[in-house]
């Protein structure tokens, strides 16, 4: 959901020293599509937030969570699947195939009550991988 993405976003805002990048809030007048491959190729590191609904429209050619993926698995980024509190890690038939290399990603899990530990956790993975 966007309350998840947003609140994810604003701790790492105060916790962080680098950009911190939200598609649909982050995007400033122009091309859309321009405008988000430029935030990709910028980014260390891209946070695929994966809440209730997310997956849904991930078959269809023209989704932009879909574009935004295979653009970033393309240009080789670290990928940190994000999964907010009650959903699971896609399994391959929920996927398509241009995205089946998420599947070998590691996730990780937010509980609501539990953002900042959550965060603390996934900062260190980041660090470590980067």
């Amino acid at each position: 959901s966007q309350g998840f993405v947003e609140a994810i976003a604003q701790i790492l805002r105060t916790q962080t020293t680098g950009e911190v990048f939200v598609d649909t809030s982050s995007i400033e007048p122009g091309s859309f599509p321009s405008r988000l491959r430029q935030a990709i190729e910028r980014c260390d590191v891209l946070l695929f937030a994966i809440s209730e609904g997310t997956l849904d429209g991930l078959e269809k050619q023209d989704d932009w969570v879909r574009k935004e993926l295979v653009y970033a698995l393309e240009q080789k980024k670290l990928i940190v699947p994000i999964l907010e509190e009650m959903v699971d890690f896609p399994t391959q038939d929920q996927l398509p195939s241009e995205l089946h290399p998420l599947l070998e990603y590691t996730g990780q899990r937010f509980l609501y009550g539990q953002l900042d530990t959550g965060i603390q956790k996934l900062l260190k993975f980041i660090q470590r991988d980067l």
